[in-house]
């Protein structure tokens, strides 16, 4: 019986290199934005804080990302462990990116600190970008939580805190 691919258990190098492969793309995403970001910037548009924003915000997603990518075969995780980590790290990621990056910028949904000119956003928009915090915020504690609990344990057995 052949499984579906969404229920196939990938090992810990299976997936170091899914995250990796993530990270890359956020980069690569975030590098592109970079290209948005200056031009706005030297027309003096509204909005260009933003897109430098979310250029910044996916440099660091992709670099955290890269992080979790290589820490991820040193995590003793079982199978669901596994799943949950993966997606919380390239889920909520992406989420990050997408939502609170890229939509947020077009649609000029700014904070007063970086764009004290620029109306918060209202109603859809709204829950949309709070959601998104929401999700994210989760899924980063999950994620964290996972990896501490998957580096308690050497692989020889003996615990990694100093005390021990």
């Amino acid at each position: 019986m052949i499984r579906p691919a969404a229920l196939v258990v990938f090992g810990a190098m299976e997936d170091r290199r899914r995250i990796l492969v993530h990270a890359f793309a956020i980069l690569t995403l975030a590098f592109a934005l970079g290209l948005v970001a200056g031009p706005l910037g030297q027309q003096g548009h509204a909005h260009a804080r933003l897109w430098l924003g979310a250029h910044i915000t996916g440099i660091t997603i992709g670099t955290l990302l890269i992080g979790v990518g290589l820490v991820r075969p040193h995590l003793h995780l079982g199978a669901m462990a596994s799943r949950v980590f993966f997606l919380a790290a390239v889920g909520g990621n992406w989420v990050g990116m997408l939502v609170l990056g890229i939509y947020a910028s077009a649609i000029g949904a700014g904070t007063p600190i970086v764009t004290p000119n620029l109306p918060p956003p209202h109603g859809v928009h709204a829950a949309v970008i709070v959601s998104a915090l929401v999700v994210v915020t989760v899924t980063t504690f999950v994620m964290c939580g996972l990896a501490l609990w998957g580096l308690r344990k050497s692989a020889a057995g003996g615990s990694l805190s100093p005390s021990a």
